[in-house]
């Protein structure tokens, strides 16, 4: 019996040596190496609650820029040095006869002068009907010199029929930087 006690003994000793050499060369090891990539995925994780931060704004700045294009569409659109006035009459004189509209009458304004650019205001008035005066206008704003409508009255005689024409008056302002 002592002899199996000693063998009991001895495989005893044997397995707290495998299980304390696993530990030293298995587990602590492996408890070293999770600890470091426990590390990592905390710093990973705030750097992407970090990025995540920055991202929000995005959305923002996107909606920003989309205002700042619909406010600054006809940045581009000219602005002359001087008034041009003669070929610009003569574009809209072209126009009001495209469109159909008659009686055409165009009266320039004294300029006006600004810090940065002056404005020359011009009257206008003509008779047609509501699709021709809108074709008007869309190809009015549409030109490659920058125009703005400033006032507009459409009317029509009170004893007028349905059918008559319009009578239309409007105010644009050109503008350019020289006088």
């Amino acid at each position: 019996m002592e002899a199996l006690a000693k063998g009991r003994l001895a495989v005893l000793g044997i397995m707290t040596v495998i299980v304390v050499v696993a530990m030293v060369f298995a587990f602590l090891p492996q408890q070293e190496k999770l600890g470091e990539l426990q590390i990592q995925v905390q710093a990973r994780q705030a750097s992407l609650e970090n990025a995540n931060r920055e991202a929000a704004v995005v959305p923002a700045l996107c909606e920003e820029a989309e205002l700042l294009r619909g406010r600054y569409q006809d940045f581009d659109r000219s602005l002359p040095h001087q008034q041009d006035l003669g070929e610009f009459l003569g574009q809209i004189s072209h126009k009001v006869r495209q469109e159909g509209l008659h009686g055409h009458l165009i009266e320039p304004g004294n300029p006006i002068s600004g810090d940065l650019f002056h404005t020359l205001p011009i009257n206008m008035r003509f008779n047609g009907d509501y699709v021709s005066t809108g074709t008007f206008l869309r190809e009015l704003h549409d030109m490659e010199r920058l125009t703005r409508v400033q006032r507009l009255k459409i009317s029509r005689d009170e004893d007028a029929s349905a059918d008559a024409p319009l009578d239309i008056e409007l105010q644009i302002n050109i503008y350019f930087t020289e006088s």
